[in-house]
């Protein structure tokens, strides 16, 4: 068995892409983007920070000192 060469790799001719390749790549990038926009839609709704997710209670005892 032959090894390949990167030379021949690199100056072989671009084989273009089959539909179903096609369909695969439009998929992942559509669903890629409607999870992004659902993430910044639910961020938008419901905002995690930093002071939500420590104890409300022992956060605004501390805050409230002089």
């Amino acid at each position: 068995m032959a090894t390949p060469d990167l030379r021949d790799e690199l100056e072989a001719p671009v084989e273009p892409l089959l539909p179903i390749e096609k369909k695969l790549i439009g998929w992942s990038f559509g669903i890629g983007i409607a999870l992004l926009a659902l993430l910044v839609l639910l961020n938008r709704i419901i905002p995690l920070t930093y002071e939500s997710t420590i104890r409300p209670r022992a956060f605004e005892r501390h805050r409230n000192r002089p």
